[in-house]
């Protein structure tokens, strides 16, 4: 299972640019894959684009190795792929603005329904996702009285009811408190290893060296810096300058050895620092 963008380009219609410019990109199967750049850098446009939703105005988005859109002739339009819910889910910003039944197992269920599956597969299958992301115990509260956090899984959840191969999520994480945060990143890394490829846009840096076993950072619709987080986050200067900040604990380890003298290496997560720097308080071991 894989996502794959060839030389993709979208512009939107009467834009003077396109907003994803010809990019290359790979999101592979078991890994969560992650788009960083500044607002307006093209992120979410290409997250659309290679969950199907929009037809590329040029290059190809690739779901498993086929093509999301196909054309009939040479002059003929771009047709959606048949089957595409199945084969990649999306969650949008905010998707918990899209719940609305009574419970949240009945919204959970919506999304199989409408793929034709029957009252009882459609039970079965928001049954299988809640418990997949551990909120089974919600299924009969109404979506309306849980925390953010919660909320966001039950959105969540309707999209993996549909049973997609690969998911792409779009700030899955934005605007929810500490808690939230943490139960949706936690469900994220589960999804990665249950599933096909992960692809997720984040403004947070710290999410993305947690989660991300790549990276690609986009500047003007385009592929500016790529690779794996060890790759990408010490290059500091470069992504200054394409306004994108560090991890916490990498921007802590430089601020050490600019200040204190003290290098610790160039940790991405804060338990890698911790652990840099109990090495260095136990100090070197006898006989090294």
């Amino acid at each position: 299972m894989s996502l794959a963008a060839r030389s993709l380009t979208y512009r939107y219609p009467d834009a003077p640019f396109p907003a994803v410019d010809g990019v290359d990109l790979e999101a592979r199967d078991g890994r969560v894959t992650c788009l960083l750049g500044a607002t307006g850098s093209g992120k979410s446009t290409l997250l659309r684009a290679m969950a199907g939703l929009v037809a590329p105005t040029a290059g190809e988005a690739l779901v498993d190795g086929a093509p999301t859109w196909v054309r009939r002739g040479v002059l003929g339009r771009p047709r959606r792929r048949p089957g595409l819910p199945r084969a990649v889910g999306y969650v949008m910003q905010r998707p918990e603005r899209q719940l609305f039944a009574a419970t949240v197992a009945e919204d959970a269920a919506f999304g199989p329904r409408n793929l034709g599956a029957t009252d009882a597969e459609a039970a079965e299958a928001a049954e299988a996702a809640l418990g997949l992301l551990g909120i089974r115990h919600l299924a009969c509260r109404s979506p309306f009285e849980l925390s953010g956090g919660q909320q966001r899984l039950a959105a969540i959840a309707g999209v993996l009811a549909m049973d997609p191969a690969n998911l792409v999520l779009d700030e899955p994480m934005a605007a929810l408190d500490p808690e939230g945060r943490a139960i949706v990143r936690d469900a994220v890394a589960h999804l990665a290893s249950r599933r096909g490829a992960v692809l997720l846009v984040t403004h947070d840096m710290d999410d993305a060296a947690s989660l991300a076993a790549s990276v690609a950072v986009l500047d003007r619709g385009r592929v500016a810096l790529s690779g794996s987080p060890a790759e990408v986050f010490p290059r500091s200067g470069e992504l200054r300058r394409l306004g994108l900040g560090l991890p916490s604990a990498l921007e802590a380890a430089h601020l050490l050895r600019e200040r204190r003298g003290v290098d610790v290496g160039e940790p991405l997560t804060l338990n890698a620092l911790a652990d840099a720097l109990a090495g260095l308080a136990r100090g070197p071991r006898e006989g090294a």
